[in-house]
């Protein structure tokens, strides 16, 4: 199940000073293919298939002016939940998710990071990505748990068989913020 990626282990999404940069290492079966965040299960059965991602969070705020609350927490160093949208991709016989260059073999995963800031704030209650003045650094731990079944339907979230493989994925994502 443990295998290496085959192009890139390390992979940084082609950013601007303006968006976030995501640098990402992956291990236990991804395959990370192109400067995208795209990671391919490799020797998955699209049947069964539960993958559960574990990721760390820390973030920094360092603007004053906007800056994220929580209780017990300065305006310099602020502890952030993030919460990371994946997009399952997974090709069944019945009813594919379609991702191209894919088989009945395998399992897609394409994790978007589109993060939900949840801080607390005097002004606003919610943050998002590229809107602190200063450079905040995060450093995501979210849990995901991602299941597969594709003969009756792809793409599964709740209500899982004994017969699914799990397969635990520990990835650290850095995302580094830089304001305009």
């Amino acid at each position: 199940m443990k295998q290496e990626s085959r192009r890139r282990p390390f992979y940084t999404a082609g950013q601007d000073d303006a968006h976030a940069t995501l640098q990402g290492k992956t291990t236990l079966g991804l395959h990370c293919r192109s400067s995208r965040s795209s990671c391919y299960i490799s020797g998955q059965d699209d049947a069964h298939a539960t993958i559960q991602v574990k990721m760390t969070l820390m973030s920094h705020c360092r603007s004053r002016r906007r800056s994220c609350y929580t209780s017990g927490q300065d305006d310099a160093h602020v502890t952030l939940q993030v919460k990371m949208t994946p997009m399952l991709h997974c090709r069944s016989r019945q009813r594919p998710c379609y991702t191209a260059g894919q088989d009945d073999a395998y399992a897609t995963l394409q994790v978007k990071t589109t993060p939900m800031l949840h801080c607390r704030s005097r002004r606003s209650s919610g943050y998002t990505a590229g809107q602190d003045e200063a450079r905040a650094t995060l450093q995501v731990e979210t849990k995901l748990m991602l299941h597969f079944r594709s003969r009756q339907c792809p793409c599964y979230t709740a209500g899982q068989d004994d017969a699914h493989a799990t397969l635990q994925v520990k990835t650290t994502l850095m995302l580094h913020f830089r304001s305009r």
